[in-house]
């Protein structure tokens, strides 16, 4: 009887186990990227295009965060396409995350602002404060500090 006890604990504690882990797995931040001196978020397309666009609170304008080698991978929720940089800085959402240019850093300033910095390239996510179609450029460059920080709502 005693073993039978002791086995009928070891069998719950290992279902609370796995439900636990479970659900530490299920829950990925999602956010709302805005550019931080203008207000214009990072929207995408189920084409796979990335660019800034007025705010308008839309799931095409909110991005799962998870971390995979060490950076972040960007989903957009409504397309499940993948954030990357392509050639000459050209953003793009890919259903494909296995190469390094769907992979980010979150480089942040301290007070809550970030800027994504591309782990393959170094360039981070620009965005000159309009809708024009966002890039990735150099990070750093003169006067682009404040054209490359980015903040979650």
């Amino acid at each position: 009887m005693k073993i039978r006890r002791v086995a009928m604990a070891a069998a719950a504690a290992v279902a609370l186990a796995c439900s636990a882990t479970g659900t530490a797995q299920a829950s990925t931040p999602i956010y709302q990227w805005h550019f931080w001196s203008s207000g214009i978020c990072l929207d995408s397309n189920s084409n796979g295009d990335v660019y800034g666009n007025s705010c308008n609170g839309g799931s095409y304008q909110r991005w799962s965060q998870s971390n995979d080698w060490g950076a972040y991978l960007f989903k957009d929720v409504e397309t499940g396409r993948y954030l990357g940089e392509g050639l000459y800085g050209h953003l793009y959402a890919s259903t494909d995350h296995s190469e390094g240019d769907e992979h980010w850093y979150l480089v942040g300033d301290g007070i809550g602002h970030y800027a994504f910095k591309n782990y393959a390239t170094g360039d981070c996510i620009d965005n000159e404060g309009t809708t024009a179609p966002t890039d990735a450029t150099p990070c750093g460059g003169p006067g682009d500090h404040f054209q490359e920080l980015w903040h979650t709502s």
